[in-house]
């Protein structure tokens, strides 16, 4: 990973990107809607990140110097899963008909 150089302000920003098909997911799919189960997908990417310089008050001013950043990046995702196979093989297909 690479970074900017240090700045001598207080940086920072923060995202998040939430995904929802409960709604979305029979419309985009191809088959028929009515008898296909759409997989329940809800994930959610958060994070943000924030920079400055070092200061300790009274003892050390890290201007031009001496630089910290903190980043953090979080995801939460639940899904139903579908069985790919949701019918039972019966004996013929068992014996490879």
């Amino acid at each position: 990973m690479a970074t900017r150089s240090g700045t001598n302000q207080l940086h920072g920003a923060a995202y998040e990107y939430n995904r929802d098909n409960t709604v979305v997911a029979p419309t985009r799919r191809r088959e028929d809607p009515v008898n296909v189960q759409v997989p329940h997908v809800i994930r959610n990417e958060f994070g943000g990140y924030v920079g400055g310089p070092v200061v300790i008050p009274h003892v050390y001013r890290g201007r031009d110097k001496t630089f910290w950043f903190f980043d953090y990046e979080g995801l939460r995702e639940h899904r139903r899963r579908v069985p790919q196979y949701p019918s039972v093989p019966t004996p013929a297909m068992w014996n490879g008909d």
